[in-house]
């Protein structure tokens, strides 16, 4: 059994000074609750890289020659981990233990908890705290918890910063070192592949400050935000019109992944609704914005919707995808393959 319960996994891009508060926080937390902290630094901040190294702690690990992808980074410190339960922090987030535990790690893993959740509470410079996630997702299929999640999250994927079985957690990650872009946009997709994954339950005594900067505002500047987010993966600008069809393709793929925990069986249904309730999402983008698609766009997007099999609704999918960029259509059969061990479309 391994020594911690709980790992920090920092991915830490920021210099010395914006980062050294939410270091300063994970040392803390770590050293009251014996955890661990692993702490990926691809800065290449000699500053950072002098102070964070020469502290003798024996739960720190600092590696100052991190990926500098941030994918391979989250991945990085993740494998360095050792903990029952690992979770990510980011380097401008700070992390509090308030007291004892209200649960034993070693039962609740024992008993096939999949993640543990700080209460999460969401900060900006103009307001202070101003949201909080503290809810637990405790149904008993992987569907089920994914219309919980979906229903309790509001716009707010914060759940992806909780601890996480580490097998679990790792496997996820290195799936998604195979998606064809690894865009900053995929978030929601991921955190399907977990929730689905297992129970997830919240710990009352451990707080998280999630200091929300790029996603407060108007709405106007929270969808150039997430437009940028598309830019910045390498994607045509047209495709960030075609958003919520990529993330039913990409949720699919993280559920019913191969290697998931839960039974096939289960992860199948969960898979198809998740695709649904995101294709119909994309079906109500079109409505909306009628005038910004063409009519091959429009045409295929009510076959997806009529087709009465998932295989059909996955080939038209991938058919609007090579009429947008038939390279990302190439590596989206790459990572249906790597995901479920067989060719694009079979689902067994």
């Amino acid at each position: 059994m391994s020594h911690y319960n709980l790992t920090i996994c920092m991915p830490s891009n920021r210099d010395l000074i914006d980062s050294r508060g939410s270091i300063s926080s994970a040392i803390n937390f770590c050293d009251l609750t014996n955890s661990e902290l692993i702490v990926s630094d691809n800065s290449n901040d000699i500053k950072k890289s002098n102070y964070w190294s020469n502290l003798n702690l024996n739960f720190l690990k600092y590696d100052s020659e991190a990926p500098s992808d941030s994918n391979n980074n989250w991945y990085n410190a993740l494998s360095k981990s050792e903990g029952l339960y690992a979770g990510v922090l980011s380097d401008d987030d700070l992390i509090l233990n308030i007291d004892h535990p209200v649960m034993e790690y070693n039962e609740i893993y024992n008993n096939n908890i999949l993640g543990i959740k700080p209460i999460i509470q969401l900060w900006n410079g103009s307001v202070g705290a101003y949201n909080i996630n503290n809810f637990n997702i405790s149904d008993d299929t992987a569907k089920l918890r994914l219309i919980s999640y979906l229903n309790n999250a509001n716009g707010n994927n914060t759940t992806l910063y909780s601890f996480y079985n580490k097998k679990v957690f790792l496997d996820l990650l290195k799936l998604s070192l195979s998606h064809p872009t690894r865009g900053g946009y995929t978030d929601w997709a991921f955190v399907a592949g977990l929730v689905s994954s297992g129970k997830i339950l919240v710990d009352s005594s451990k707080l998280l400050l999630y200091k929300n900067t790029n996603w407060f505002g108007t709405q106007e500047y929270i969808n150039e935000q997430d437009r940028k987010l598309y830019e910045k993966a390498g994607l045509n600008e047209r495709l960030y019109l075609f958003g919520k069809l990529l993330r039913a393709l990409d949720s699919f793929i993280y559920v019913i992944r191969k290697n998931s925990p839960v039974t096939r069986e289960e992860a199948i249904d969960a898979a198809f609704y998740i695709y649904e309730v995101n294709f119909k999402g994309f079906l109500n983008d079109i409505k909306i914005n009628n005038i910004n698609y063409n009519n091959f766009e429009k045409k295929i997007s009510l076959k997806i919707d009529i087709a009465s099999h998932i295989e059909e609704k996955l080939n038209l999918t991938l058919d609007v995808i090579e009429s947008l960029d038939s390279e990302l259509s190439k590596k989206y059969k790459i990572f249906y393959e790597s995901a479920l061990e067989t060719e694009w479309g079979i689902i067994k």
